[in-house]
């Protein structure tokens, strides 16, 4: 009996590239800062300023490393209506004082 060979035309080097490529710069970013962060940096609160520097270089790394045109329109969009309401909001919070 002969074996049968199924395709899907999938390339398995394109799609680690486009998954875990994408995903590998800034996961390698935040990893660095945060050891920079913890290693140097002597401080009481330290964990406050870890934090804060570690969400700013994951969003600016995935902005740019992670996002595609597509996501990064569609994040925009999100942005501007949320900036958007929250002037309404505060418009008419000014109307009402």
């Amino acid at each position: 009996m002969a074996e049968r060979k199924y395709t899907t035309g999938l390339s398995i080097r394109h799609f680690v590239s486009h998954v875990f490529g994408r995903v590998l710069i800034p996961l390698i970013a935040i990893s660095v800062v945060c050891y920079l962060m913890v290693t140097y940096v002597e401080l009481p609160l330290r964990f406050l300023l870890t934090g804060v520097v570690t969400v700013i270089t994951a969003a600016v790394t995935i902005w740019f490393f992670a996002l595609d045109d597509v996501e990064r329109q569609a994040a925009l969009k999100m942005m501007k209506r949320k900036n958007r309401m929250y002037k309404n909001a505060v418009q008419r919070q000014q109307k009402v004082n």
